[in-house]
């Protein structure tokens, strides 16, 4: 993982002028220039807002609204580093944590589930064998993810023989998102629309993971 990151540190150090030509000006001005011509404001959470570089749909900057929630940014970071096939990349950080660089990712939303959800879900749990209009008491994508979520407040729990069922207890993003659960706190209930996505290759990621404890 240290390999990991120092190789990401070369890389924005070496290429960042070619791959983020607005990094330098952001470095320089912090809010100021994200709120300038050349970024343009995509969203607002309670805590952050999001903005993306005009020209460059693959990474957005998450700005803190209050300078005392600065530490979440940095929790961002560390999800992204344990778990990358689940969490957003963070490219670049504030000294302070007040912004992070990350890779852009399609927000899933109660709009647009019934579009992307199953695909989502096929390609991150690939091992499903579920046939989603196959079952009445499970006909839709939201249904397996709510069954999903379900079993991460505890795999072993009434959920287990349909897991098995599913194929999901031996899938690696399954078992990799019950860590991270585990690992930072995370409250499964809070990984619904809006809080989750999915990447360039359409495979789950967490946006918004809910962690309220700061990491060293």
């Amino acid at each position: 993982m240290k390999l990991l990151i120092e190789n990401w540190r070369e890389y924005l150090n070496e290429g960042e002028e070619t791959h983020f030509p607005w990094l330098e000006d952001l470095k320089q001005r912090g809010e100021e220039a994200l709120k300038g011509d050349n970024f343009e404001k995509i969203g607002s959470g309670a805590f952050r807002i999001v903005f993306q570089p005009k020209g460059d749909e693959d990474h957005v900057v998450k700005l803190s609204k209050k300078s005392h929630n600065n530490w979440m940014n940095k929790v961002e970071m560390k999800t992204g580093n344990f778990y990358p096939s689940i969490f957003p990349k963070t490219f670049a950080h504030a000294d302070d944590w007040g912004w992070v660089v990350q890779e852009a990712v399609n927000v899933l939303t109660p709009k647009n589930q019934e579009a992307h959800l199953g695909d989502v879900l096929y390609k991150t749990f690939p091992e499903i064998s579920v046939d989603f209009g196959s079952r009445e008491e499970l006909s839709e994508p939201i249904e397996l993810w709510d069954l999903i979520t379900r079993a991460l407040f505890n795999p072993i729990s009434s959920d287990e023989i349909e897991l098995q069922a599913y194929g999901l207890e031996n899938e690696k993003a399954f078992r990799e998102l019950s860590s991270a659960v585990a690992r930072f706190k995370i409250d499964p209930e809070d990984l619904k629309m809006g809080n989750i996505g999915f990447d360039k290759d359409n495979f789950l990621k967490i946006l918004d993971a809910s962690v309220f404890f700061k990491i060293g």
